[in-house]
């Protein structure tokens, strides 16, 4: 009988080990959990934009510039370089749509969204700056109303609110 309790000792240890393995791993868990939660709404907004749209890695990239996180409404500035493979609005379409759809699309803070685009324009010497092209509105509303599966992303910039040409593109 001694032999049976020393076969037994080892399985017991590793039930022990096992059931406080996972009890540390349900505690740090939680802790992250609320660690999330403790997140301010302006920087969950901030982290999700910048994860579905992108910062730009060099001069020459696409991708968000800033964030304004206003509850209700929100603006978001972003850096466009056209790659001159289409008409500036439908290319423009096809850069954003998919990444506003999955902004609406999750648990988001976002509601109503002022966009701002910039792209880059060169100066007689060269020089390339980023300037203000087009702002327009999007909001939740307006999201519901888009069947995103037959959707052609050519036609962003034909259902957006309040588009605002500032130059030529």
């Amino acid at each position: 009988m001694a032999k049976g309790k020393k076969q037994i000792t080892p399985i017991i240890i590793i039930v022990v080990l096992l059931v406080i393995a996972g009890v540390l791993f349900i505690s740090e868990k939680r802790k992250a959990d609320e660690m999330r939660a403790n997140i301010p709404d302006s920087e969950k907004f901030e982290n999700q934009v910048k994860d579905i749209f992108g910062i730009p890695e060099s001069h020459d990239d696409s991708g968000i510039s800033s964030i304004q996180y206003g509850g209700e409404s929100s603006v978001i500035t972003y850096k466009f370089y056209p790659a001159g493979f289409a008409d500036f609005n439908k290319e423009l379409g096809v850069e954003l749509s998919d990444k506003i759809e999955k902004l609406y699309e999750k648990e988001s803070l976002a509601n109503e969204i002022v966009f701002k685009i910039n792209c880059p324009y060169e100066d007689d010497y060269g020089n390339v700056k980023w300037l203000p092209v087009v702002t327009f509105e999007f909001d939740r509303n307006l999201n519901n109303r888009i069947n995103w599966s037959n959707f052609l992303s050519t036609n962003l910039l034909e259902v957006v609110k309040n588009i605002n040409w500032l130059r030529e593109q």
